[in-house]
């Protein structure tokens, strides 16, 4: 907790009494805990992992700054007159909060993103319905992507829950990953808005590899490694 994080080497190294087996052990039982969360090589502490699927409450007060930050940048890929969707989660809510009054057909799943859009006058928003998720105010399921299915996007705003090379950009919700996955099949261009925290975090489910994403809008804080990496699978840095 004092630390943020902590790598996989530096628990073997603080307990080598301790087998692998048993730390792996221990760590899988203390994120089933949500005592802490597991990433790539280690951990983090709850308080450092903000991009993990935590009540939301929690989660729209942490990296504030950085999140309005990537929100800023983000309105800037808004074309009038287009078809955008706006995903879900603390970040997307500071980012629905800028979007700008002209016309546009907005769409959404999410209850937040909802009610800071419905200060605008001129676009339509336009909802999906569907079971909510109670930690992350997203509707999904059944009826939504069928609803999904009759919808041409030219452009979709992505939240993340974590993103690490191996395994993607993730999520830790399935409906909501399908949703994802749906939606990203019907737009033209997918921006994921992504403060550095959640690179080295990994969830269940994964919703896109770098190749399937356009834009990336970020915090400017990420590693070099990860914007060479992302730049070579063709993806624009913002």
């Amino acid at each position: 907790n004092s630390a943020g994080r902590v790598t996989f080497r530096e628990l073997k190294d603080s307990f080598p009494d301790v087998s692998e087996m048993t730390i792996r052990r221990d760590l899988i039982y203390l994120d089933q805990l949500h005592k802490i969360v597991r990433t790539y090589g280690g951990a983090k502490s709850i308080r450092d992992a903000v991009g993990t699927d935590d009540v939301f409450s929690k989660r729209a007060v942490v990296n504030i700054e950085n999140k309005r930050l990537i929100a800023r940048k983000a309105v800037s890929l808004i074309t009038p007159n287009s078809a955008i969707y706006v995903d879900s989660g603390t970040t997307m809510t500071e980012f629905a909060k800028l979007i700008p009054d002209i016309p546009l057909i907005i769409f959404t799943g999410s209850l937040s993103v909802g009610i800071e859009l419905a200060r605008l006058t001129l676009p339509e928003i336009k909802m999906f319905g569907g079971t909510l998720n109670k930690r992350s105010y997203c509707e999904s399921g059944t009826r939504g992507l069928e609803y999904v299915d009759t919808i041409n996007f030219n452009c979709a705003f992505l939240g993340t829950t974590g993103y690490t090379d191996e395994r993607g950009f993730n999520c830790g919700d399935e409906n909501e990953n399908i949703l994802k996955k749906r939606i990203m099949e019907k737009s033209d261009i997918n921006i994921v808005l992504m403060d550095t925290s959640k690179v080295g975090i990994s969830t269940a489910y994964t919703f896109a590899m770098p190749d399937n994403i356009n834009i990336v809008v970020s915090d400017g804080n990420l590693p070099k490694k990860q914007m060479e990496l992302f730049e070579k699978s063709g993806i624009h840095v913002l």
